[in-house]
């Protein structure tokens, strides 16, 4: 396996580089990971900024496959590709990636069509009970 086809796991005292494959089958087994996310509420015009749990059970879309994940009831997706995990950690120093998030919300009554950017730590840290954090 070539370097360059890994994706790392950040661990409590260490790291762990997988492949693909091998990455999708821990995060099975952990059950759940953390992506620290940040972006502007588009309801509230409000900064979040704060690690988001995510469950390795990829929804089918009509732009590819996601990760979910939801806040005070607004979803939010992560690519479930992990080829563009390894990609975004090929990176130097671990840079933050924007991830566009197109959906309705309601607003006023009506529902309207809302584009942000959701931003993107790609550390894959472990849920607080289980093995990886970062």
């Amino acid at each position: 396996m070539s370097k360059l086809d890994e994706i790392t796991l950040y661990y409590p005292t260490e790291l762990k580089r997988f492949s693909k494959v091998e990455a999708m089958a821990e995060l099975m087994r952990i059950g759940e990971f953390q992506i620290l996310l940040a972006f502007i509420d588009p309801r509230t015009n409000r900064q979040v900024e704060k690690r988001f749990t995510f469950y390795p059970a990829p929804q089918i879309t009509i732009t590819g496959k996601y990760f979910f994940a939801e806040y005070a009831g607004l979803p939010l997706k992560i690519p479930a590709d992990l080829g563009w995990w390894v990609e975004a950690q090929r990176q130097k120093l671990l840079s933050v990636m924007k991830v566009e998030q197109k959906l309705l919300i309601l607003k006023r009554g009506s529902y309207t069509e809302t584009v942000f950017d959701l931003e993107v730590l790609p550390a894959i840290q472990g849920f607080w009970g289980h093995s990886v954090l970062m």
